[in-house]
């Protein structure tokens, strides 16, 4: 009877419930009844005092950081999608040349520095067949030497006359009728001439057209002139 009473002071000081349960502690409990309810009853506190020891201690876990592109292709080892590059601004295109100088000049066909290769060729029939292999006196013997998109744009003028010609003669082969309508007269020298031609930058992409003697002649020598397009008003 005195243990029956000590444990009861025991339990109830451990666990005042147990007075809520009507002769728990008391001798009319059979002993094998009374032991079966207290460890119901141990068994229920101890699970709430873990319970609640548990859900006191627990920290909440900290908000997820929003998630990109990046990291989840690395998530999923797929490669992040390349980045877009800027496209490169179309170059200019260069304005196209205009067609070679055409028409009449005091009522023959054109056949002068700018002329179409076949229209030059026309206008100077040796120009075709090259240079001889000797001058003969008193013929003007054309040789084209260079074009642009098959407009002439240089070409010399080799003649032997007796009496021989002075260089402004040999200048006369390239002017006049061998100019474009709209060519000016910039330069005029001894051996030099410079002409300012619009229709010639169009033909060519050269405003100007240069005459120079190459060779003047003396005594019985043949003289040369060349005629070419160029950028600059000197000669």
């Amino acid at each position: 009877m005195n243990d029956t009473a000590g444990l009861a002071r025991q339990i109830t000081d451990k666990f005042p419930l147990a007075e809520a349960v009507p002769g728990l502690l008391t001798s009319s409990v059979p002993r094998v009844k009374r032991a079966l309810l207290l460890t119901l009853l141990l068994a229920g506190c101890g699970s709430s005092t873990t319970t609640t020891r548990t859900t006191g201690t627990t920290n909440p876990l900290p908000p997820a950081a929003p998630t990109t592109t990046a990291d989840q292709a690395t998530s999923t080892g797929a490669p992040a999608p390349p980045t877009p590059k800027p496209k490169p601004k179309p170059k200019p295109k260069p304005k196209p040349l205009a067609a070679c100088i055409g028409g009449t000049v005091a009522g023959q066909p054109y056949g002068g520095i700018g002329a179409s290769v076949s229209a030059f060729e026309n206008a100077n029939p040796t120009a075709a067949n090259g240079p001889p292999a000797s001058f003969q006196d008193g013929i003007a013997f054309y040789e084209i030497k260079g074009t642009v998109h098959g407009c002439v744009s240089e070409y010399t003028i080799t003649e032997s006359t007796t009496p021989t010609q002075s260089a402004r003669d040999l200048l006369s082969l390239v002017g006049g009728i061998y100019l474009p309508d709209d060519a000016h007269e910039l330069v005029d020298q001894n051996t030099c001439a410079v002409w300012s031609s619009g229709s010639l930058k169009k033909a060519t992409g050269h405003l100007y057209a240069v005459g120079f003697v190459e060779v003047v002649p003396e005594g019985d020598a043949t003289g040369i002139v060349d005629m070419s397009t160029g950028d600059s008003p000197k000669c």
